[in-house]
């Protein structure tokens, strides 16, 4: 499982609002994380959706977080750019037919089981604010 730039670079929008705890214009986003302005707007539209990220509109208008830090993981943010995260398509179908052909090899499946409910665990746990504090 590889994530996307796009996932990559949200988390790095998110930790950049982050830090600076208030409203910044996409252009300042942009600057700062050196990602092009027009992906900058395409990712802080995709964080929105998510209810991760607000636009402050007016003069005075930009981005900021729709959350205190400890409150967003880095779980939220990579289901909100990635169309799936789970490693395989019988975990991503969830139905008996996708699970057929693990039946012979009921060891594979729940390795594959284990090793996304460690991955989801990990994501789930680690926020912004702890991030930041690692930095």
């Amino acid at each position: 499982m590889q994530l996307k730039l796009t996932t990559e670079y949200a988390i790095r929008i998110a930790l950049y609002l982050a830090e600076q705890n208030g409203v910044c214009t996409s252009k300042e986003i942009a600057e700062y994380t050196q990602i092009s302005p027009n992906y900058v707007l395409k990712i802080l539209r995709v964080l929105a959706k998510a209810s991760l990220v607000q636009n402050h509109i007016g003069v005075y208008g930009g981005f900021s977080l729709c959350k205190h830090p400890r409150d967003i993981t880095l779980l939220d943010i990579v289901s909100s750019t990635e169309s799936t995260i789970k490693i395989s398509y019988c975990l991503e179908q969830n139905t008996e037919e996708s699970k057929e052909g693990y039946q012979t090899v009921r060891s594979m499946y729940n390795f594959y089981h284990d090793l996304q409910d460690e991955i989801e665990e990990r994501l789930s746990h680690k926020t912004l604010e702890q991030l930041l504090s690692e930095s």
